[in-house]
């Protein structure tokens, strides 16, 4: 309260003084909640607790990447232990101064291999270093590394050079070129390289002035010249007319370089070539002499010409039979008589063999419009002489033949005007150029006189039965292969790791091929060629119930057999169905097959059952992503499976992973 007496101004003072020394409140502060108090806490916990688990992860992930890592380096020792080099001390100079080109070329892809410097180097190198024919006591099983590169040793690099200078000794000597030096067919030059050269020098020089067909005939003609026998009636016949077979003597061994020039051609045009180039045609003259003056000898010329390469049988054998069936593909008789006539004799069932019999019957059409085509061309050289041709009834017999009969008028005709002999020669050469093209493809092995075989000698006879092959199974078998494995595959070749043994659940031999020979899956295509169909089953041979084997496609092919080791694996597949006991003969072929393969390729080291399969499904072989079902009656069971590893027991294969 303000005194009295005190001026406003003075009551104002005191007032504000009094203000100022007032004692100032303090505010009290609200208790903090229990339930804010754990939420933070709370929240400090979780925190934490996430730190600690991802702490706890990183240092897991970290343990297992460290696992890793050392149980790969210990794999790559692993590795690395059962390699073998080649050559580990200093070549020798003087062991390899009688080296040819091709081995030594070969010595510099076992360096580069051992080293993993060829791991994309083709498939025909890899095949030539893996294959144990070449490379004997366990070397080929050890001195290809596909997977680490390892450091060239001081040796190494000394090996290499020591090479080298053996190479440019041979080059500047060309001591290799004597032997070709008047040669001047590039097939035979590069025939008699093949001995001691590898040829896949000549890929960009002397290879491509060859087409298909001679590359073919080339891959082939490196085993014939060492007498080993072929089942198409073509290269059996090739081989004969050059001398190179012998029914006595067993086939010679090829040597390394031959094996892999093999190889190379193999990978250079995979396919068959069974047209005309390296057909035979004998023609027997008995008409006049100016037949064998003229004619003949024009007719075999223009047969003989470059890319034609038709040979004519110079010396007729015992008899027509035992000439088609050993040497020649067609024979022409020419003879004189009272009119010009044309008598054709075509081949007859019973006289082809089983093997060959469902191609030839499906194609039959072909060879008798071959006869036409000759016919006709014949017909159009009389013709131009004012001479007719009559067809006489044909015949069934165990040869193709043409028996061409000239009127003594045009015989006359034939030796004083040359235009018309070369016509006729002409078109009988054009005439069987065709034929062959069109119709010998298909030309089956006939029937022969039987004969004792060798017990100590035996000779296994594959068959060949090919399925349809072409672009578009490749491509549908590539589209599969990304499909079920998510691989994308540039081509389709592989190298085997195992035989797996299938049964057909088909009671015939016939009805079987007949399943697989179309490239697409039945019902899975819209249209013709759809090739968004999916690829049919298939296998690469078949064994029947009498024992014969069946090649259907080429072995380092992939088929579509087995789910998920497609990729790994040579199918054989016996003819039976589920309930069918396998025969004893199945199980000696598959035996005698499994042993073949086996030399073939030195990288199969399993022998398994289409059942066994399932052991391997966590296996790295094991490659399929989609769900499937097995089918057990496509096993050929545990009895067969135990019999059949019985007789092979010395190869030593793996039934499990």
């Amino acid at each position: 309260m303000a005194k009295p007496g005190l001026s406003p101004l003075q009551r104002a003072r005191e007032i504000f003084e009094r203000n100022m020394s007032r004692p100032e409140q303090k505010v009290s502060e609200p208790r903090p909640r229990i339930r804010d108090v754990l939420k933070s806490r709370l929240g400090w916990l979780i925190a934490s607790a996430a730190a600690l688990v991802a702490g706890v992860s990183a240092f897991t992930a970290n343990l297992e990447s460290i696992s890793s890592r050392a149980k790969a380096f210990w794999e790559e020792r692993a590795y690395v232990a059962t390699l073998r080099n080649p050559y580990p001390t200093l070549i020798d100079r003087n062991e390899i101064s009688d080296w040819r080109s091709g081995r030594v070329q070969l010595a510099l892809f076992q360096i580069d291999g051992y080293h993993g410097a060829l791991k994309t180097a083709p498939t025909w190198i890899k095949l030539c270093l893996t294959n144990s024919e070449i490379f004997p006591s366990g070397l080929a099983e050890h001195q290809f590394n596909d997977r680490i590169e390892l450091p060239e040793s001081y040796v190494d690099q000394q090996n290499k050079q020591i090479l080298a200078q053996r190479l440019d000794q041979i080059d500047n000597g060309r001591r290799e070129d004597r032997a070709t030096l008047r040669v001047n067919d590039p097939f035979a030059r590069l025939l008699t390289r093949s001995r001691y050269q590898l040829l896949s020098k000549y890929k960009d020089s002397e290879l491509p002035q060859l087409d298909n067909a001679e590359l073919y005939l080339l891959r082939n003609a490196i085993y014939a010249r060492h007498g080993y026998p072929f089942n198409t009636a073509k290269l059996s016949k090739f081989a004969n007319r050059m001398g190179w077979t012998s029914p006595t003597a067993a086939p010679r061994p090829l040597s390394q370089i031959e094996i892999c020039n093999a190889f190379f051609l193999q990978q250079l045009h995979p396919a068959q070539e069974l047209g005309s180039l390296g057909r035979g045609v004998l023609i027997r003259d008995s008409a006049s002499g100016d037949l064998s003056n003229y004619v003949k000898p024009a007719i075999c010329a223009c047969l003989a010409q470059p890319k034609r390469h038709i040979d004519c049988q110079q010396h007729p054998g015992r008899s027509d039979r035992a000439d088609f069936h050993d040497f020649v593909d067609l024979i022409i008789d020419l003879e004189a008589g009272p009119s010009n006539k044309v008598e054709w004799t075509f081949l007859d069932d019973s006289e082809v063999m089983g093997a060959d019999l469902d191609n030839f019957k499906r194609h039959e059409e072909r060879f008798y419009a071959s006869a036409l085509d000759f016919n006709v061309a014949i017909q159009t050289a009389l013709k131009s002489a004012g001479q007719d041709l009559i067809s006489s009834e044909d015949k069934r017999g165990p040869y193709w033949k043409l028996r061409l009969t000239l009127s003594p008028e045009a015989l006359s005709a034939l030796a004083r005007t040359p235009a018309f002999s070369s016509s006729m020669a002409q078109n009988i050469c054009d005439s069987a150029h065709r034929a062959f093209e069109s119709a010998g493809p298909f030309i089956p092995r006939t029937v022969a006189p039987p004969s004792r075989p060798d017990p100590n000698n035996p000779v296994l006879e594959i068959n060949d039965k090919p399925i349809e092959f072409e672009d578009l199974r490749t491509k549908l078998t590539q589209d599969y292969v990304k499909r079920h494995y998510d691989i994308a595959l540039k081509e389709i070749e592989f190298m085997p790791a195992m035989l797996i043994l299938h049964r057909s659940k088909i009671g015939d031999l016939g009805d079987f091929y007949e399943s697989v020979r179309k490239s697409t899956l039945p019902g899975s295509q819209e249209f013709e060629d759809d090739e968004n169909a999916d690829v049919n089953m298939s296998t690469h041979y078949v064994i029947d119930r009498n024992g014969a084997i069946y090649s259907l496609m080429k072995d380092f092919q992939i088929a579509r057999h087995s789910i998920g080791l497609d990729r790994q694996a040579i199918g054989i597949t016996m003819v039976g169905t589920g309930t069918d006991e396998l025969s004893d003969k199945q199980v000696v072929a598959a035996a005698m097959l499994a042993r073949y393969l086996k030399s073939k390729y030195s990288t199969l080291a399993w022998l398994i059952s289409d059942g066994e399969t399932a052991a391997f499904v966590n296996s790295p072989l094991w490659e399929e992503k989609l769900p499937f079902l097995r089918d057990p009656e496509v096993d050929p069971g545990a009895a067969y499976m135990t019999k059949l590893r019985s007789f092979v027991a010395d190869l030593a294969f793996k039934s499990a992973p």
